[in-house]
């Protein structure tokens, strides 16, 4: 029945709407062409912004609009009336053309409490309002308390009266059908979140209307641009595993294109994953060069990027990754230029792209690194800030150092004329100004050219001399080269090595050697070498950069049967090339033109690799032999050993500069400067001979280049000095660098007394103003001392009433003398009697060893023992303390016979049962670990064992003459040894902290998070625990929140020491964790790894139960057996808590809990 009113009202209306008829009346839809006057129809949410996803288009059929609906929710919302609150909240979209307003009649019934709500009639709304959207509210009914609604009836449809622009009307409804929802790609197009969030937030990228979301069909077009940021500028589109072709094939444009339109095609969809796909834009990510810093009213820094001239908007300098930059500071008037500082560091210095720069010269040139600082932080990333410290210029300029004269051949050689210059000031220090040229190096001419420069600030110049060569013609044996190999088989690939070098002649008819640059023709593979397969003819041409002409070199391989002469080839080891000779078997050569080769002496041709036989050239050939050149050494082209200048430096200022005294060098500290805080803060700067190397005594040893930058930490102390060696090849000179405070300087002289074979004496210091004081006089087998002289010819005999000056060395002049005693009078030198805190010692005289064996355990070192011996002199003195830990050497001589030096080996038990003593909880505590057993009550009570007078006499010793380990020079030393050491969890570095204990130094982990403290480990570089040893300390001590282990010095080796702690394995064929899970009561388990051979470990860890020893088991994994072991009981201990494990091996520990 209800359906009937329905239809009766739907025709009323019909009927209604006819009647109403202007002149012009109303026609349905099919009449006319509804698609000229309807453009789009759309569903969106009520603000207009989002497309509803349940709406999947539209369709014109005669007089109907269909709506496509792949949602049942909404489906039903259009067709019951009950069910059109899933509309309240979207509108609809009529985008039409020539169309003025668009009515709606809304027939749609709704019953609620007994009270019907019909839709919406006459609602009449412009083109305009429709184009922006009806909310489907509007064409519901507006209820007394729940507002408005929305209703509709598939049996009563919206009748819609489209008015014309011109008068006339037409009219349509809506059937909503049920879809199957067509599938739609979630595109999304951004930036790379690389450059988004770690470098430069203001890129953009994305679709052209702004938007970066998008749900897309197949067929839709779309439009979509990435645009340039502040640093960052654009590269390329990315998607993910997708190479540029197919980028190209896809979307119709190169990968680089900046602006793309394309169509959503199904190919686009396939490679969708979930069709999810995301575009990323790709940025070149530039670093901003910022000198802002530097003050203007001082001065200016000139920044100049190489081969790149990009700026940002604001004018700033931009530059790429390996870019190379440079700095030129320029000082205002009354200013001079300090020191460079760069912020963030990690940009010059050890370990950087730029571990050689000098901070200390106005102009710097430095290779960019990666600028990224912290992945979160685009302000501190792809930052670079660069500033010129300047200074007062109170000081004049009292000395320009001259230039070394340049020579160099055009075209081949790269030069550059130096910007700066070395000067020293009035005030005895030394620095680098700005030199200006007269004419550029561009302007130079052939041959000699003498180039003037004005020191920036002053009117003072500077010449240099710069001779220019060119290579007029290639040395004509190495014009064509040809080389002739035999091989009967291949089996693959053979190589053979084209010549690195070649021979010119230079316009002023001299040679040189010159690098090929690199080799070309079809059969050369990476520029330098043929690889063949086949006999044949292999040719190649070498290039010589600067130079037109070419060298040809052609191998031809050939098999064993086509030789026809015997082959003679030489191998030059690295020089010249020497052209094979082909001889008649039975004949001679003769000897070819010597090959040359920088830095080096020909020395000959030799049979073998070895050179140990010369080869005869008047011995007959016979078989094909191969002849190899041998090198020495040109001594004369050597720059002499030596070093330049020391300067002693913090926070970038020179503190000191090294006044040099022969090979004493000493760093004056200023007034009143602070002596005791000379510590890892200041660093030395020590130049010298170019490529050679550095090594402080028990100090660094590395290239000279290293320590001009001034990045080695001093570790001389004030009132101290410290021997350093320069060396290179077999060659080393040494030096004394002290530092001294300025208020207790005292200038002494060093005079060495040159015996001339002589007994030895010893060098003396005399004070400055004195004189020296004539030494004994020395003896010499067969001859008379005559005395002293200051030169080696004995032209200039020494007056010891003369006041020294300088450090010297005096000669002995002898004669000679038939006087001298027979060698049988003399007495053979040896050491009759050698005991060690009462312990006497084995002496083997013709082994020339002392061997003691001590029948407790105690540490050896600062020991002096009791000598008696034959001879005139002992070295070392009989009352110096030393270290017996390790061996030991004494040397006897006698004046004319001749020494012997005897070995010293002390044994001590290496190991010693501390658990079977009364009283275990006083002798647990380190300090008491070697104390004597409890005396029994029917002993000596005044007796004392051997361990407590030795304990006593060492500490008297200790007293005596050691610092103490509080001082500030210990402490200091300790830690810049601890210092040394380094942490990691897996490949990442972890910091440690460094606390010093009355008898050790401890090292502790800073975790990163809890992981850390089982899976940890730390290097301990060589000589780290020895050198800690010496200092007082018995042992290092390695904490973490998990365990604590003691390391001794013993376990050091020359490879250094690793100490790694880790969970337990858990492999397929080492599964030692799933053995411990089956153990009853396993507690903990882990295992410490080390590359020490030696037991020496000791380990604490608090117990996870407080409970006493016998409820515990400490155990060790027997990978032969494959199970855990107990430990022997008198290596372990439990005390407060705690257990302690004494003298172990690395392995896997647990701890077991009986209860």
């Amino acid at each position: 029945m209800k359906r009937l009113i329905k239809v009766i009202l739907v025709l009323t209306l019909v009927l209604v709407s006819m009647m109403n008829i202007n002149c012009v009346g109303p026609s349905y839809a099919e009449s006319i062409d509804a698609d000229k006057y309807i453009v789009d129809i759309k569903i969106v949410d009520i603000s207009g912004e989002r497309a509803a996803k349940f709406f999947n288009g539209y369709e014109l059929i005669d007089n109907k609009i269909i709506l496509k609906i792949t949602e049942n929710a909404y489906f039903d919302a259009f067709r019951i009336p009950n069910r059109g609150y899933h509309l309240k909240y979207s509108k609809l979209i009529i985008e039409t053309a020539n169309i003025e307003r668009i009515k709606v009649n809304n027939p749609a019934v709704r019953v609620a409490g007994g009270v019907e709500y019909r839709g919406v009639e006459n609602l009449d709304k412009t083109a305009a309002e429709w184009e922006a959207g009806i909310p489907f509210v509007d064409m519901g009914f507006m209820h007394p308390t729940a507002g408005g609604q929305v209703v509709f009836d598939k049996d009563a449809p919206p009748i819609f009266t489209f008015v014309t622009d011109e008068g006339s009307e037409f009219m349509m409804t809506w059937e909503a059908i049920k879809v199957e929802e067509e599938p739609r790609l979630k595109l999304t197009v951004k930036p790379e979140a690389g450059t988004s969030v770690s470098c430069d937030p203001t890129v953009k990228a994305g679709f052209t209307d702004g938007e970066n979301y998008k749900e897309l069909k197949i067929g839709d077009r779309v439009s979509v641009t990435a645009y340039d940021g502040y640093k960052s500028f654009f590269s390329k589109w990315n998607i993910s595993g997708m190479d540029d072709n197919k980028f190209k094939e896809l979307f119709g444009e190169e990968i680089t294109t900046r602006d793309i339109e394309f169509e959503i095609t199904k190919e686009i969809f396939d490679i969708a994953k979930d069709n999810k796909l995301t575009i990323e834009a790709i940025y070149y990510n530039y670093t901003v060069i910022d000198t802002t810093e530097t003050s203007q009213e001082q001065g200016e820094v000139v920044t100049k990027v190489l081969n790149r001239n990009i700026k940002a908007e604001d004018g700033f300098p931009l530059a790429y990754r390996s870019d190379d930059i440079e700095f030129r500071a320029v000082p205002k008037e009354d200013y001079a230029f300090d020191r460079w500082e760069f912020m963030p560091p990690g940009v010059v210095g050890e370990n950087t792209l730029n571990p050689y720069v000098n901070l200390n010269k106005p102009i710097i040139k430095i290779k960019l690194p990666n600028m990224v600082v912290d992945a979160m932080d685009h302000k501190a990333n792809y930052h670079l800030r660069v500033k010129a410290v300047f200074k007062e210029k109170p000081r004049a300029i009292e000395r320009i150092y001259d230039f070394d004269d340049v020579e160099y051949i055009q075209g081949y050689d790269k030069y550059e004329l130096p910007e700066t210059v070395k000067v020293k000031y009035d005030d005895g220090q030394e620095g680098y100004e700005i030199v200006s040229w007269d004419k550029a190096i561009e302007d130079a001419v052939l041959g000699e050219n003498i180039f003037t420069g004005t020191v920036s600030g002053t009117d003072q110049t500077v010449s240099l001399k710069v001779t220019i060569r060119k290579i007029r013609g290639i040395k004509e044996e190495d014009k064509v080269q040809e080389v002739t190999v035999y091989v009967d088989s291949f089996g693959g690939y053979l190589v053979y090595r084209l010549p690195k070098t070649a021979r010119v002649i230079l316009d002023d008819n001299s040679e040189r050697i010159v690098n090929i640059g690199k080799w070309e023709g079809n059969d050369v593979y990476l520029s330098d070498c043929f690889i063949y397969n086949k006999h044949g003819i292999y040719e190649a041409e070498g290039i010589i950069e600067g130079f037109d002409e070419r060298i040809k070199f052609i191998l031809n391989v050939k098999k064993e049967s086509e030789k026809d002469k015997i082959m003679v080839e030489f191998n030059t080891n690295g020089g010249s090339a020497i052209s094979s000779i082909e001889v008649e078997k039975g004949q001679r050569i003769a000897k070819p033109e010597d090959p040359v080769k920088a830095g080096f002496k020909f020395a000959g041709w030799y049979i073998d690799e070895e050179l140990r036989e010369e080869f005869d050239f008047n011995r007959p050939i016979t078989e094909n032999i191969t002849l190899y050149a041998k090198w020495e050494k040109d001594i004369s082209t050597e720059e002499p050993l030596k070093i330049t200048s020391v300067e002693l430096i913090k926070d970038g200022k020179t503190i000191a500069t090294g006044v040099m005294k022969g090979q004493k060098i000493t760093l004056k500290l200023p007034k009143g400067y602070d002596e005791s805080i000379i510590d890892g803060q200041h660093f030395l700067k020590i130049t010298g001979t170019e490529g050679a190397f550095l090594r402080q005594e028990r100090g660094y040893d590395g290239p000279i280049e290293k320590w001009a930058a001034g990045i080695i930490s001093n570790s001389i102390m004030a009132e101290q000095s410290e021997k350093f060696t320069i060396y290179r090849d077999n060659k080393s000179v040494e030096y004394i660098i002290e530092i001294i405070a300025e208020a207790n300087e005292v200038l002494e002289y060093t005079v060495i007394f040159n015996t001339m074979g002589g007994s030895v004496i010893p060098p003396i210091k005399v004070k400055e103003g004195e004189t020296v004081p004539i030494p004994k006089e020395p003896t010499k087998e067969g001859y008379k001392f005559v005395g002293w002289y200051k030169d080696v010819l004995y032209r200039y005999e020494y007056d010891f009433n003369t006041i020294i000056k300088d450090d010297m060395e005096l000669f002995a002049k002898w004669e000679k003398s038939d006087n001298s005693p027979k060698l049988e009078e003399k007495q053979e030198p040896r050491i009759t009697s050698f005991s060690l805190l009462g312990i006497p010692g084995a002496i083997n005289h013709s082994k020339e060893t002392i061997n003691v064996y001590l029948p407790f355990y105690m540490d050896l070192e600062y020991l002096v023992p009791e000598i008696k011996y034959e001879g005139d002199e002992i070295y070392p003195d009989i009352g110096m303390p030393q270290n017996f830990n390790k061996t030991v050497y004494y040397t006897v001589s006698v004046k004319g016979y001749g020494s012997k030096t005897y070995k010293v080996y002390v044994d001590v038990p290496r190991e010693r049962d501390r658990y079977d003593r009364r009283d275990r909880h006083i002798y647990y505590e380190p300090e008491n670990w070697y104390r004597s057993l409890p005396r029994s009550s029917s002993g000596d009570k005044d007796s004392k064992d051997w361990y407590e007078i030795s304990q006593e006499i060492k500490k008297k010793r200790l007293e005596e003459e050691r610092p103490s380990l509080t001082s500030q020079k210990v402490r200091t030393i300790a830690f810049n040894e601890a210092g040394r050491i380094t942490a990691q969890s897996g490949s990442a570095k972890r910091d440690l902290s460094i606390i010093q204990g009355n008898d050790h130094v401890e090292i502790k982990l800073i975790p990163m998070d809890q992981n850390d403290n089982i899976k940890n480990q730390i290097n301990i570089p060589a000589e780290v625990l020895t050198n800690l040893n010496e200092l007082g300390f018995d042992y290092l001590k390695y904490s973490t929140d998990f365990i604590k282990i003691k390391i001794f010095p013993f376990m050091d080796s020359a490879d250094g020491l690793y100490l790694n702690i880790k969970p337990a394995p858990s492999e397929k064929n080492n599964d030692i964790q799933s053995i411990w899970a089956k153990t009853k009561g396993a507690g903990k388990v882990f295992q410490i790894e080390t590359n020490s051979t030696k037991a020496g470990l000791s380990f604490e860890m608090k117990l996870d139960k407080d409970l006493p020893r016998e409820y515990i088991r400490v155990v060790k994994y027997n990978y032969m057996k494959s199970k855990f072991e107990d430990i022997s009981p008198h290596k372990w201990s439990v005390i407060n808590g705690h257990v302690y494990v004494e003298q172990v091996s690395d392995g896997v520990y647990g701890i077991i809990y009986k209860k």
